[in-house]
């Protein structure tokens, strides 16, 4: 982005005060091309100029090191905060990314609703036993798995509701 286009960009950050805005319809002058329709800004443009400038810098200084960064008890710990959010991967609804792929879906077997955090942790809970998951996969094509009898869930094919996925 050239110098002016920083100004230009700077200039209407401080006329719309903050305020939430859309874009409407883009052109590029140089290649003679117009795009219409309706355009929300990323996040981080709904920053000011210097919070933009801070985030820059604290991206560049992680991924850079920062000269006397020391990341190793993130690294350290990285690994397990990953391990026990994975836990929750059900909580969306009943859908991790995975499973809204597929089409399935883990639902309350009383309610039928999908699962929140507190079913998919009880469901995904056993998986941190060793050999846990090879239990489960061999499981799965008899019906609910170890972790669906403690949450009371169930995993359900949406496009075909009375029919299990497997």
């Amino acid at each position: 982005m050239s110098s002016a286009g920083a100004n230009d960009w700077q200039a209407l950050t401080k006329l719309t005060g903050g305020s939430r805005f859309q874009i409407e319809r883009v052109r590029l002058v140089d290649e003679d091309i117009a795009i219409e329709g309706r355009f929300d800004l990323p996040p981080l443009a709904s920053l000011t100029a210097e919070d933009q400038v801070f985030v820059a810098a604290f991206v560049l200084g992680i991924v850079r090191g920062g000269g006397h960064t020391d990341l190793s008890g993130l690294i350290a710990v990285l690994p397990w905060l990953l391990y026990f959010l994975w836990l929750f991967r059900d909580g969306f609804g009943g859908r991790s990314f995975g499973k809204s792929v597929m089409g399935l879906q883990v639902v309350d077997v009383d309610t039928g609703q999908g699962a929140g955090f507190g079913a998919s942790f009880k469901r995904n809970l056993p998986m941190l036993i060793p050999f846990a998951p090879l239990v489960a996969a061999a499981q799965m094509s008899r019906g609910p798995r170890l972790g669906d009898g403690w949450a009371n869930t169930r995993v359900v094919w949406k496009k075909h509701q009375g029919r299990g996925p497997f």
